[in-house]
């Protein structure tokens, strides 16, 4: 195994005790504060944080900056995790709010609304999946089936299934042993960030 993908496995494994266990410093203590908080606030699990870091801190090239002159690999990751975590505060607060947003499929007044839950899609759903589907030409029967892969290995089968109406978000939220709420606020994170995903990968202006 090379040296720099054993440090980047030690640096994931560093970066899931950290998430999931506390310390005595109070860096370890605020962390702790804040992985509760997300959660709370928004049903951002543990294991969903320790995989925006990993992903984060591969995407950064974190582990070949690592100076062991300066810091031990422990502290270099748990100060990565750190500001990790408040910056995963700082865009929660400022591209979700605090409160989810109302539509269709969701509960309103504490009942459920009777529509399938697939009905209201947003646009670059709409753009980005159904229509591409619809075309007939092969280039574009092939982008199609590449962004419906895109968004089968992004939401997975049950949530891909709940925005084209096949499922319903109480059923699979109940699969998940979550609550509803927790269930909306898990599927508008993944909604926005396919949203991004398909920015970058130049399907949306």
């Amino acid at each position: 195994m090379k040296p720099e993908t054993r440090l980047l496995i030690e640096s994931f494994r560093l970066i899931t005790r950290n998430i999931h266990q506390g310390g005595k410093i109070w860096m370890n203590q605020s962390i702790q504060k804040r992985v509760k908080w997300l959660f709370r606030e928004y049903g951002i699990t543990r294991q969903e944080i320790i995989e925006y870091l990993k992903w984060e801190f591969e995407r950064r090239h974190m582990h070949r900056r690592h100076d062991p002159k300066k810091s031990c690999l422990q502290t270099y990751v748990l100060t990565f995790c750190y500001y990790g975590v408040l910056s995963m505060v700082k865009k929660c607060k400022k591209y979700l709010g605090r409160t989810s947003s109302v539509t269709k499929g969701q509960k309103k007044d504490g009942k459920k609304i009777e529509e399938r839950s697939g009905a209201s899609y947003e646009p670059y759903e709409k753009n980005g999946i159904e229509e591409l589907l619809e075309l007939d030409s092969p280039e574009d029967l092939l982008i199609g089936k590449e962004l419906m892969q895109m968004a089968l290995d992004h939401f997975g089968q049950d949530d891909l299934a709940v925005l084209l109406g096949a499922k319903d978000r109480d059923a699979v939220a109940t699969k998940l042993g979550i609550t509803y709420d927790t269930y909306q606020k898990r599927l508008e994170r993944k909604r926005r960030r396919f949203k991004n995903i398909l920015q970058q990968a130049d399907y949306l202006d």
